[in-house]
């Protein structure tokens, strides 16, 4: 994966994926209309009910800070996840702020 000349204190998404499918992107994309296309089409598909969407965010000191959340529709989250436990103590962010991010394209 390509994280070289991303922003920092930004989230990018790295990989969509259902119990079928997986779309991974070699250089994540911030939330945009082509990502919620993409998530769409995907909850589309027989037997799909949600997509696990897979993003980092880039803190103002460049460390990356890998997650993950569940979307079930358009404004339907669960199960936010970050990899590092310390996260919200570094970044200052929180679930709300991250599903806010996500939405941005939508």
């Amino acid at each position: 994966m390509n994280l070289e000349k991303l922003e920092n204190s930004e989230l990018y998404i790295t990989e969509l994926r259902t119990a079928n499918k997986t779309v991974y992107f070699e250089t994540p994309e911030a939330p945009n209309g082509f990502i919620w296309d993409e998530i769409d089409e995907l909850l589309e598909e027989k037997y799909a009910t949600t997509v696990d969407v897979e993003f980092v965010y880039i803190d103002n000191c460049a460390n990356h800070h890998y997650g993950s959340v569940t979307v079930k529709e358009r404004n339907d989250y669960a199960d936010l996840e970050m990899e590092d436990d310390d996260f919200y103590n570094a970044t200052q962010l929180t679930d709300e702020n991250l599903i806010d991010l996500i939405d941005e394209g939508s």
